[in-house]
């Protein structure tokens, strides 16, 4: 049995063996359940939070943001092996669930294999999740198309879209051009009657960021904070076209009116003080800017650390990325005569954004 399967079997009988509290039982995409579940799970057993070696095993929770959701490093005494999970749950009674976009999210490519761990549980007469897991491809019994093509996963079907792991591999790294030829192709070929598919056209069209969910909104908005704070935070002349491209390259999602998601109105009241719109929107995503760049994987540490030498964005150096953005806004601040407006509306990033003699 591979390391990974050994893996994916002791923490499946842990699972199961765990009682389940009122917080594991959450079905929201801000208090989901069964990832909290997982995730102490993975803490008990010391398994967060340390340096991947080549004699340790080490996880990354990517909860959120990216696909998959945990990004597992497996030393096998020679090498780190590097593997994904996606995490998926239901309390109802089949093993069948819609599942990622098949655009996916932020991810990276270098995965050996991508798992798929499902948690099912009936809250009102058990108190312990049943636990299945299998090769992602394997899983993805079709594809379905709402606002955007959807996976459809199914632990317990033998037919699976992928013919194997490199068919698999091959579609996820096309590029998002090839991708909507793709898919296009595969609902013609799948969907009984095909002339049900003549509004789709010879390019699938970007999701449209309205479809998205209120979360999912908030999360591109933060990040976007996060990549592009020279841009956003601009006096009187933001500029968005690097965030609208970012988005359609790296989610395949648009916007026809962009500046609205971030400065609608000009100017807005905030603790009594009239700001502009986009620091008022700032401070509303404060939440969820801590939130990424506490859980940020090291690929995507990486990413925004590069992203920002690429863009020349000025910050100090540190092991916490969270402690650089306070210097990247600092440094903002200083550059755009914002340091007194951020001390008197109280900004959440204050005391990291102000407090760095350095810059």
């Amino acid at each position: 049995m591979q390391l990974i399967e050994q893996f994916l079997s002791s923490l499946k009988d842990k699972l199961e063996q765990t009682k389940v509290q009122t917080r594991h039982l959450g079905t929201g995409s801000s208090d989901n359940g069964f990832e909290c579940l997982v995730s102490e799970v993975l803490n008990e057993c010391g398994y967060l939070e340390i340096e991947p070696t080549s004699n340790t095993i080490s996880a990354t929770l990517n909860f959120g943001h990216h696909f998959p959701d945990i990004t597992l490093y497996i030393g096998d005494g020679e090498r780190i092996r590097k593997y994904g999970i996606e995490l998926k749950s239901t309390q109802g009674k089949n093993w069948r669930i819609t599942g990622g976009s098949f655009f996916e999210s932020v991810t990276d490519s270098d995965y050996e294999e991508i798992y798929v761990l499902f948690g099912m549980i009936n809250k009102k007469t058990e108190d312990h999740y049943t636990i299945k897991y299998r090769p992602y491809w394997q899983a993805l019994s079709t594809i379905a198309v709402t606002h955007s093509p959807r996976y459809l996963i199914d632990m317990e079907s033998d037919a699976s879209i992928f013919s194997s792991l490199s068919d698999y591999q091959a579609v996820r790294n096309l590029d998002k051009g090839e991708k909507a030829k793709w898919i296009k192709q595969f609902l013609r070929e799948h969907v009984s009657n095909s002339s049900e598919l003549w509004y789709l056209p010879d390019q699938l069209a970007p999701e449209d960021f309205a479809s998205l969910s209120a979360e999912k909104k908030k999360m591109l908005i933060a990040e976007a904070y996060i990549l592009f704070p020279n841009d956003l935070l601009k006096p009187r002349s933001a500029d968005y076209k690097q965030v609208a491209a970012y988005w359609v390259d790296r989610y395949y999602t648009m916007t026809t009116n962009i500046r609205d998601r971030f400065s609608a109105s000009g100017k807005k009241y905030l603790h009594g003080i009239l700001v502009p719109h986009t620091i008022y929107t700032l401070s509303e995503c404060s939440g969820e800017i801590k939130e990424l760049l506490r859980s940020a994987s090291l690929e995507n540490k990486k990413f925004i650390r590069e992203h920002w030498k690429d863009k020349d964005i000025k910050h100090f150096q540190s092991s916490d990325l969270l402690t650089e953005y306070y210097s990247v806004l600092n440094s903002i601040a200083k550059q755009y005569s914002y340091s007194e407006l951020f001390k008197e509306i109280g900004l959440d990033f204050a005391e990291g954004v102000l407090g760095d003699p350095s810059l």
